[in-house]
C-alpha cells in the first residue's frame, strides 16, 4: 500500500494498483497547470476566453472575503438580539448545498437554527410553513443570478405568507438577499426594503461561490467561526501555490485514476459530523468535469465495492474513528482509496478550497472548461417551455402510461412490463464495465424521513440486484448538480423517475417570473418532465414512474415488481 503524505491529506492505493496511480501523476504536467493556473493563464482550458476570465475570481476568495466579515458578523448579531431563533435560506445549488453543511457541522455553536429551502416540491414547502413561527423567523434568499425559478418562487410564497401575518413593512425586515449587484432579486430586495443586502463577486460562478458571502453568511448565522473558516482557506491557498507536493494536484490525479480505473463512478463518504460535504463535492466534480463526453460519477451513498466503482474518497475529521475504520476495511477489500483527515470543522475552509483547485486543474488536463454547464441549461430551457404550454393550454403534456401496477404509472420507451423492465436492467448491467450505471431522480418530499429510507433502499436493492453504481438524488435540486454529468457524460446512464402527488395545493404568487400563478405542483412536474426531454434529447434512456399518493408504499411494491434483492 502506498501513502502520499502531505499535512492532513494523504493517499492510499493498495498493492499492484499503486504504480498506475504514479503514472497518472508523473504523466499530467501538473506543476506547470499549476503555475499557470495561479497566474490565471486563460488558456489552460477549452471555451471562450473572456467566459473564463470571468470566472476566476474565486482563487482570491480566502482574501477577498475577510473583507466582508464585520458585516457578516454583525448582521447575525443583530439577528439574535432581534430574537430571531430561525433563519429559512432559500437557495439553489452551490450556496444552498454548502449552507447544509455548515448548517450541521455547526447546530451546537448557535442558539439559531439555520434551515434551508432548495426544491419546488409543494408538500416539503407546506410543511416549513406550517412550523413557523413567524415573530422568530427571518428569510434570506440566496441567488446569484438573481433570477433562479425555485428560490424566486419560493421566496415569492413565503414573503406573501409572512406579509400576512405581519404586514408588508414589517415582512420586509424579516428578509434579506444574497446575490449579484443589479439582478432583478438586487433590484427587487432594494424596492422593497430588505433588511440587508450581500452582493456577490460578478467573477466567481456559482458552485465555486461557497467562501463568499453566498457561504460564509448562512455559516456565521449557523454558528460557525467565519475568520477560522477563510483562515484555513487561506492557509490552503498558499500550500497549493507550490508545484512539488501540491496536494490539489493529487487529489486531481486520484480522480482522473478513479473515473479511468472502473467504471467512472466513485464513492464520496465523509464524517456524520459534517454531512452534506459530499454534495458539495458532487457538484463541484460532476457539473465542472461531467461535460465533453467525460466519464466522471461521483456516488453520494455507502461504499459497495462490487458494483464497478474505481475508488472512494473519505474526508474524516481526525477524531472520527468509526468513518477511519471504514475507509481501512475498503482499502483492504481492494478498492483504491483517498483519506482526507480534517483538524476540525474549521478546517473546512481549506478543504473546500482544494477541491475547487483539483477540478480546476483536472479541468486543463482533460481539455474541458470547468466553469460552464452547458447541459443544466437545456433542462431549464425544456422546463420553461412547459411552463409556458401550460399557460396557453392549461395542462401539461403526459404522455399515457406505458403499463401499470395498481395506482402506479410506468412511462418509458424500454419496457412494457415489469418483466420486461427487469430484462432491460439485467441487459445492461451486463455492460457495467464500460460504464453503464443506473440513477435515482426523485421528485418527492425529501423532508420526508420515511420517504427518503424508502429511495435510499430501493436504490441499494438495484445496486445489490444487477451489480452497478446507482446513484440517488432528490429533484428538483440535482438539476443544478449532478444533472449536468447525466447529460454531459459519456452516456451510459439509465434514469429512473420518481415522483408523486402532493398532497398540498398551494400556489406561487401571480406576480412571479416563469411561475407566477401556478401551484408549485405543476412547476415541479414541468423540470421533472424538462429534465426527462433534455434527457431524451441527447440519447439518454428515461424510465418514468409516478408513485400516485403513497410514494413510500409504492417503492415497496416497485421492488417486489422487479424481484429485487432487498437489502
Amino acid at each position: 500500500m502506498t501513502e502520499k503524505n502531505n499535512g492532513a491529506n494523504y493517499i492510499e492505493i493498495p498493492g499492484d494498483l499503486s504504480g498506475k496511480f504514479e503514472n497518472t501523476l508523473k504523466n499530467s504536467s501538473g506543476g506547470a497547470i499549476v503555475k499557470r493556473l495561479w497566474e490565471r493563464d486563460l488558456s489552460l482550458w477549452k471555451g471562450d476566453a473572456d467566459l473564463i476570465a470571468n470566472r476566476l475570481g474565486w482563487l482570491s476568495l480566502p482574501e477577498n472575503t475577510a473583507h466582508s466579515l464585520e458585516k457578516i458578523r454583525d448582521f447575525a448579531a443583530r439577528l439574535k438580539d432581534g430574537g430571531i431563533k430561525n433563519v429559512i435560506l432559500i437557495a439553489m445549488g452551490g450556496s444552498g448545498l454548502i449552507s447544509k453543511v455548515f448548517a450541521r457541522a455547526f447546530a451546537d455553536s448557535s442558539d439559531t437554527r439555520l434551515t434551508v429551502i432548495d426544491t419546488t416540491v409543494a408538500d416539503t414547502i407546506a410543511r416549513v410553513c406550517e412550523n413557523t413561527n413567524w415573530n422568530e423567523t427571518f428569510f434570506i434568499v440566496s441567488s446569484k443570478s438573481g433570477a433562479t425559478v425555485e428560490t424566486v418562487s419560493a421566496a415569492a410564497f413565503f414573503f406573501e405568507r409572512c406579509s400576512e401575518k405581519l404586514g408588508a413593512d414589517e415582512a420586509a425586515q424579516r428578509f434579506a438577499a444574497i446575490t449579484d449587484e443589479n439582478t432583478p432579486l438586487f433590484e427587487s430586495a432594494s424596492e422593497r426594503g430588505f433588511a440587508e443586502i450581500f452582493t456577490g463577486d460578478k467573477t466567481v460562478g456559482g458552485r465555486f461561490s461557497p467562501l463568499s458571502v453566498f457561504g460564509m453568511v448562512p455559516a456565521a448565522i449557523a454558528g460557525a467561526d467565519v475568520d477560522a473558516i477563510l483562515s484555513s482557506a487561506r492557509d490552503m491557498a498558499r500550500e497549493l501555490r507550490g508545484e512539488n507536493d501540491n496536494t490539489a494536484l493529487n487529489l486531481a490525479g486520484a480522480i482522473d485514476f478513479f473515473s479511468k480505473n472502473g467504471n467512472g463512478a466513485f464513492h464520496i463518504r465523509c464524517s456524520e459530523a459534517i454531512a452534506g460535504f459530499d454534495r458539495f463535492v458532487e457538484q463541484i466534480v460532476g457539473e465542472s468535469l461531467g461535460k465533453d463526453g467525460m466519464r466522471v460519477l461521483p456516488a453520494v451513498h455507502p461504499v459497495e465495492t462490487d458494483c464497478g466503482a474505481g475508488g472512494a474518497f473519505f474526508v474524516c475529521l481526525k477524531d472520527d474513528e468509526k468513518l477511519m475504520a471504514q475507509a481501512r476495511a475498503v482499502a483492504e477489500s481492494g478498492m483504491p482509496i483517498v483519506i482526507t483527515v480534517l483538524e476540525n470543522k474549521n478546517a473546512l475552509g481549506g478543504e473546500i478550497f482544494r477541491w475547487e483547485v483539483a477540478v480546476a486543474i483536472l479541468g486543463a488536463l482533460w481539455g474541458i472548461n470547468p466553469f460552464d454547464q452547458p447541459d443544466v441549461e437545456s433542462a431549464k430551457e425544456q422546463a420553461r417551455r412547459l411552463m409556458e404550454i401550460y399557460r396557453r393550454e392549461g395542462k401539461l403534456p403526459l404522455n399515457t402510461a406505458d403499463f401499470t401496477h395498481g395506482k402506479i404509472e410506468f412511462r418509458t420507451s424500454v419496457a412494457r412490463s415489469s418483466a420486461d423492465l427487469r430484462a432491460y436492467f439485467e441487459k445492461k448491467a451486463k455492460k457495467k464495465k464500460s460504464g453503464v450505471f443506473f440513477s435515482i431522480q426523485a421528485f418527492l418530499d425529501g423532508s420526508d424521513e420515511k420517504l427518503r429510507d424508502s429511495v435510499e433502499s430501493l436504490r441499494a436493492s438495484l445496486a445489490k440486484t444487477f451489480g452497478v453504481t446507482v446513484t440517488a438524488d432528490w429533484g428538483p435540486a440535482y438539476l443544478h448538480s449532478s444533472g449536468q454529468i447525466h447529460k454531459g457524460d459519456a452516456g451510459d446512464g439509465i434514469f429512473i423517475q420518481l415522483c408523486g402527488k402532493c398532497n398540498s395545493g398551494i400556489k406561487i404568487p401571480g406576480d412571479t417570473p416563469v411561475s407566477g400563478g401556478v401551484e408549485f405542483e405543476i412547476l415541479k412536474n414541468a423540470q421533472m418532465l424538462g429534465d426527462r426531454e433534455a434527457l431524451e434529447n441527447v440519447g439518454r434512456e428515461v424510465v418514468q414512474i409516478d408513485l400516485n399518493s403513497d410514494p413510500a408504499g409504492a417503492i415497496a411494491q416497485i421492488s417486489k415488481l422487479l424481484k429485487l434483492t432487498l437489502v
